[in-house]
Order: structure tokens, then sequence, then C-alpha cells
């Protein structure tokens, strides 16, 4: 998408700067959507991305969005001491 063009509007730039950031995080979720709908298409959503076992459905619910793993969470990877690998 291009950036819009505000010159000459009677936008001050704090709001300029909001609407951009208001643009570039729905496009970040849409993008997060896509690739959610590409794994739903491919049968992999749901799986792991590094292990490709199921992630539980307690946890989609929460996290719709999740593509790893409790075991290949970064968060509890480091809490273990494991490294991610793909």
């Amino acid at each position: 998408m291009e950036d819009m063009d505000f010159e000459g509007s009677q936008l001050d730039q704090s709001t300029i700067i909001e609407y951009r950031d208001q643009i570039h995080s729905l496009q970040a979720q849409l993008a997060q959507m896509n690739a959610i709908m590409e794994k739903i298409e491919n049968g992999t959503y749901g799986r792991c991305d590094i292990c490709q076992k199921e992630i539980a459905a307690d946890v989609l619910k929460d996290q719709p969005d999740r593509t790893v793993c409790h075991n290949h969470d970064a968060s509890n990877s480091k809490l273990l001491g494991l490294e991610q690998t793909r």
C-alpha cells in the first residue's frame, strides 16, 4: 500500500503518525490472517512449525495465531534452557 500524501492537509503531524501506525498495524494483522488461512488450506493449522505436533485446542482457542507448541514457545524454551531449531 502506498503511503498517503497528507501535505496541505489540515491534519497535524501527530494525527498523521497515528493514522500511519494504525495502517501498519492493520497491514500486519491482515498478513497474520492470510498466513493462518494458508495454514488452514494446507491442513497445517494447529500444528507446531518446529516439531509438527498438534497445538492443544484450548491454546488455539485463546491464541488462534499460535504457531508453536508449548515445548517450542520462546519464553518457555528460555526458561528451560532449550534452543529453538528450525
